[in-house]
C-alpha cells in the first residue's frame, strides 16, 4: 500500500500536482484527495476564519504564502469569505494578488472593532441584500438598562459582542445564489471564567440559556426571512460561518447545533476538525471540534467538500464545490 501511495504521488507530481511543494500543510494530504477536488465542476466556495493571520503567538507567513498558492492553483475558489480579517492580516503581496484575482469585494466590521471583521472576495458580481446587527441579550422583553448590564457582564463592553448578519445575492453566469455569512460571538471563554470548564462543557452540550444561543435565535429568525421567498420557494442558498458551537462534543450533539441545522442540509455530513489547528497555540487547550459550519437550502447541492488543513490560522478553511 505504501508503494502504491508513493507511485500515485510521483505520477501526480509529473502532471504538475506538486501539492506538498506548493502548500504548507498541518498534516499530510494524499495527492489523489486534492485531485478529486480539482476534477469536480461547480462553484468553488471557501470560508476561513484567519485569526488575523496569527496561528501562534507571533505572526507567521503561512497564511499569505498559502493564499497566494491557492488562488493560482486548480483549487482556486471563485468565492472566499474570511473572518477575523483586516487588510494587515495579509502581506502586501498577498493582498495585491487577492485584489487582482477577486474584483468584487465587500467588508463588514464587527461593531466597534475599528475595521476588524469579515470580508467577501468574489470573482462574480453580487449585491448586498441584508446587513443587520444581532444582539446577545435574552429574547424576552427586558429594559435597556438590564440589556446593558447583560452585555457588559458577558462581553466586557456594552457593544463588543454584537455581530452582523450579512446576506448577498451573487450572480454566477446569469444565475443567482444567496450567500449568508456570519461569525457568532464566542462567549465560552468568559463563561468558563465565571462557571469553570466542566460547567461550560455542560452548557455547550445540553444548555440553551446563554448569550450565544440568544444570538443564534436572532440569526435563525433573520435566516428564515431570507430563505423563504414570497412564492414559498427556497432560493438556492449557502449559509457559512464560525458559529462557535461544535457539531459534536464529548460524544454528544449539542442542543444548540440541533436547532441551528434544523431545515438545512449539512455540507459536512461527518465531523471533520476545523479548530484548533495543529500549528496554533490553542492546540491542547481545547478539544478538537468542527465549529465552522456550512449549510445549504433550496435547489443546491455540494458535490465535493473538504476541511483543508492549511497552516495560517487557528482554524482550518472549509472548502466546497456547489451546483444548482
Amino acid at each position: 500500500m505504501t508503494k502504491l501511495i508513493v507511485l500515485i504521488f510521483l505520477i501526480f507530481q509529473s502532471l504538475g500536482f506538486a501539492w506538498g511543494a506548493e502548500f504548507e500543510w498541518d498534516e499530510a494530504i494524499l495527492p489523489e484527495s486534492l485531485a478529486k477536488l480539482t476534477s469536480v465542476q461547480g462553484l468553488r466556495v471557501m470560508w476561513w476564519n484567519i485569526h488575523d493571520g496569527r496561528p501562534a503567538a507571533k505572526p507567521a507567513p503561512y497564511l499569505s504564502r498559502n493564499l497566494i498558492q491557492l488562488i493560482h492553483s486548480e483549487l482556486a475558489p471563485q468565492v472566499i469569505v474570511f473572518a477575523e480579517y483586516r487588510d494587515s492580516s495579509l502581506s502586501p503581496e498577498a493582498l495585491n494578488e487577492v485584489n487582482k484575482a477577486y474584483p468584487h469585494t465587500f467588508k463588514w466590521s464587527y461593531p466597534y472593532s475599528f475595521g476588524y471583521g469579515l470580508v467577501l472576495y468574489s470573482k462574480y458580481p453580487f449585491q448586498l441584500s441584508k446587513l443587520e446587527n444581532m444582539d446577545v441579550t435574552p429574547i424576552a422583553n427586558i429594559q435597556e438598562p438590564e440589556q446593558e448590564q447583560y452585555r457588559n457582564f458577558w462581553c466586557g463592553s456594552q457593544l463588543g459582542c454584537l455581530r452582523l448578519f450579512a446576506s448577498f445575492d451573487i450572480n454566477v453566469n446569469g444565475k443567482n445564489i444567496q450567500l449568508i455569512a456570519v461569525h457568532i460571538f464566542d462567549v465560552w471563554r468568559r463563561y468558563s471564567a465565571v462557571n469553570g470548564k466542566a460547567r461550560t462543557a455542560q452548557e455547550i452540550v445540553f444548555g440553551n440559556k446563554n448569550p450565544l444561543e440568544n444570538q443564534l435565535i436572532r440569526f435563525k429568525g433573520l435566516l428564515d426571512e431570507k430563505l423563504i421567498s414570497p412564492s414559498g420557494e427556497r432560493p438556492p442558498s449557502i449559509i457559512i460561518g464560525d458559529f462557535n458551537i461544535p457539531k459534536r462534543l464529548l460524544g454528544f450533539q449539542p442542543l444548540m447545533y440541533r436547532g441551528l441545522k434544523q431545515n438545512l442540509v449539512e455540507v459536512f455530513q461527518k465531523n471533520p476538525i476545523s479548530f484548533p489547528a495543529k500549528s496554533a497555540d490553542e492546540r491542547g487547550h481545547y478539544p478538537k471540534m468542527l465549529i465552522d459550519h456550512a449549510f445549504l437550502s433550496g435547489a443546491i447541492q455540494s458535490d465535493a467538500a473538504k476541511v483543508l488543513p492549511l497552516r495560517g490560522s487557528d482554524h482550518y478553511p472549509l472548502y466546497m464545490i456547489l451546483n444548482y
